[in-house]
């Protein structure tokens, strides 16, 4: 792994090459062979007040227009309240896309020290990167030259369910 890594590989090459060595990170990649429809409702919903749906069915939507390099795409599944602040809970699915070259500010996977972790990447004006988590029980990491760190890929999209009070989309 080589130090500073910020621009990743194909998945193809080294998460399928690396993955054994990674501690037991569930990888499941992202293809375009599947085919699940969703229904759209074209109207923007309130949080708020109640706001009527009527009749605003668009066409269904397809992950696969989320999701625009299906050969760098991936999912992982969260351990751990470091990014709750972001919306990211224990047992969250994330997408994340390997081609994208973060900028400050994004929310990445990253390996640091050989562990994988979800931060957020905020590069400062020094040139001096941090993993900054999303809650206060955490401290910022700091990555350095002596730090073993890569970026793993870009949080593309969270799925959960917000009906589940420990988080989680999935529970299998």
């Amino acid at each position: 792994m080589s130090k500073h890594s910020f621009k990743a590989s194909s998945v193809n090459d080294v998460i399928q090459d690396n993955l054994d060595s990674y501690y037991s990170l569930k990888v499941k990649q992202v293809t375009k062979q599947s085919n699940i429809p969703i229904t759209h409702y074209g109207v923007l919903v309130s949080a708020g007040f109640p706001s009527p749906a009527d009749d605003f069915i668009e066409s269904p939507l397809d992950l696969n227009d989320i999701i625009e390099h299906p050969n760098n795409t991936f999912s992982v599944r969260v351990v751990g309240d470091s990014m709750i602040g972001a919306g990211i809970y224990p047992g969250d699915l994330l997408i994340i896309d390997r081609s994208i070259t973060p900028i400050s500010g994004d929310v990445i996977l990253a390996v640091i020290q050989g562990e994988f972790t979800i931060k957020r990447f905020i590069k400062k004006d020094n040139n001096k990167v941090y993993l900054v988590p999303e809650n206060k029980n955490y401290k910022s990491i700091l990555i350095t030259e002596n730090s073993e760190f890569e970026v793993w890929g870009k949080v593309i999209c969270t799925l959960h369910d917000p009906n589940c009070s420990k988080g989680g989309f999935f529970r299998g």
